[in-house]
């Protein structure tokens, strides 16, 4: 059977060999979900010497940190605070720090309590300046660990990302910034954004490559049978 016989085929065949491909992609999904990408090639001098770091210092891989910036703080985004630094530890983060459980006598249930005298105090002391604040102490420090054994750090992070991110974003209000960063949960972003550029512009390719093989051929169902072999790749991005 000659190419020109087979594509006949095809177009005569064509729903059916749509709901194969449609078929196969849905199969092919679950398997290209559970790839592990591995580390990504770079061979940059900036990339070794941060390995170099990593391996000096591994705890700092494991890092992850939120910076939450506001001039004046009161009981209620003291709340916010401890309430932050609860979740950091429920999604298994230790080694979870900030002001709150640093200071001495910073911890309150009752709002008539609450005092910051304790935080003006160590303002300065360089244990606690540019460690858990900045020296003009407006922007707080929240630090947390990914755990030994966990070995999938990159997985970890995305993890984080996934359940701090939108509680982070949150948190955000006029004049109030919190960022989410580490390590761990910058490369999930990364990975996260090279796949939706993917998506972006292969599915756009996709859909130019149609309109020019409709210009040129003016046939809908063997413009779109042209272009069925790169569905799936589309599809399990």
């Amino acid at each position: 059977m000659n190419s020109k016989r087979l594509f006949e085929l095809f177009v005569a065949r064509r729903w059916w060999v749509i709901a194969a491909v449609l078929v196969l992609c849905g199969a092919m999904v679950p398997l290209v979900m559970g790839l592990d990408p591995g580390p990504l090639p770079n061979d940059s001098e900036q990339h070794k010497t941060f390995e170099r770091f990593k391996k000096q210092f591994p705890g700092q891989d494991r890092a992850i940190t939120i910076l939450w910036k506001q001039p004046k703080l009161d009981y209620a985004t003291y709340r916010q605070m401890a309430d932050l630094a609860e979740a950091m530890k429920k999604e298994g983060l230790t080694h979870v720090a900030w002001f709150g459980n640093s200071i001495a006598g910073l911890k309150f249930d009752d709002e008539k309590a609450f005092t910051l005298a304790p935080l003006k105090k160590v303002a300065g002391e360089l244990s606690y300046s540019g460690v858990l604040w900045n020296p003009a102490q407006d922007v707080y420090l929240f630090s947390g660990v990914v755990p030994e054994k966990i070995k999938d750090v990159d997985g970890a992070g995305a993890k984080v990302l996934k359940k701090l991110g939108p509680k982070v974003k949150a948190l955000a209000a006029p004049g109030r910034t919190v960022k989410l960063l580490g390590g761990p949960t910058i490369r999930a972003r990364y990975l996260s954004y090279m796949g939706e550029n993917q998506r972006l512009f292969l599915g756009g390719g996709l859909v130019l490559a149609l309109v020019l093989f409709l210009i040129l051929g003016g046939c809908m169902v063997r413009s779109f049978m042209s272009l069925l072999p790169f569905i799936p790749a589309v599809l399990v991005l």
